[in-house]
């Protein structure tokens, strides 16, 4: 049945949750022992996953596996924190996060809205039919990665740089907009394809686009 994690924390231990209906996450802690092995592991076999407060503390990871969408609280204050973040849902992706990478996807529509209050590396974030907006306070980072928006736009924003190093595929099914406050920087051999709509590109300093990269 749905549950509600009101209060669920561990000194040193990892956290397995695994739910037949609506998951609600109000306040899940694993930070205390910061270890790399302290994990949480929320899972929902039907229903959503209602994210308010998840800590996993910096070295630690998190993964958010739900039959539905993720959602999160509308408080900028509560955050999933983690080393790396992996999220798979029937549904949208929506989290307000402190963590170092994020492996996101979606199974069915549904967009994909992340607001990282620090720097970010996109490992994976592919929606199977809807948009990514993804909004970070420091750097965003891609490394041989797939950011792929089907059918819909693309808007990555970070405040200091964006790095797309290695060999990404960075595609969408409407307009793609990249925006950093510092430098973007695409070396590598990064392909960039819009299949319906302009791809605009604006960095506050400067733009470094390596020869082997492609943008159409």
């Amino acid at each position: 049945d749905s549950i509600d994690l009101a209060g669920v924390t561990t000194a040193d231990g990892s956290i397995t949750v695994d739910s037949g209906g609506t998951l609600a996450a109000t306040l899940v802690d694993s930070s205390v022992t910061d270890n790399d092995t302290n994990e949480i592991s929320l899972t929902t076999i039907a229903g959503d996953i209602a994210v308010v407060s998840i800590n996993a503390g910096s070295n630690n990871d998190v993964t958010l596996a739900s039959a539905g969408a993720i959602t999160e609280d509308g408080d900028a204050a509560t955050v999933v924190t983690a080393d790396a973040l992996t999220a798979t849902a029937g549904g949208s992706i929506t989290l307000d996060t402190t963590v170092a990478t994020a492996d996101l996807a979606t199974s069915v529509a549904g967009d994909i809205d992340i607001d990282e209050t620090d720097s970010i590396d996109l490992a994976r974030v592919t929606t199977a039919d809807g948009s990514i907006t993804i909004d970070a306070g420091g750097a965003i980072r891609a490394d041989d990665s797939t950011i792929d928006s089907s059918g819909d736009s693309m808007t990555i924003t970070a405040g200091q740089y964006v790095s797309l190093g290695g060999d990404n595929r960075v595609t969408s099914g409407g307009e793609m907009a990249i925006t950093a406050g510092e430098h973007v920087a695409l070396s590598g051999f990064n392909h960039l394809a819009s299949s319906g709509g302009d791809i605009t590109i604006d960095a506050h300093e400067e733009m470094t686009l390596g020869q082997d990269n492609t943008v159409s």
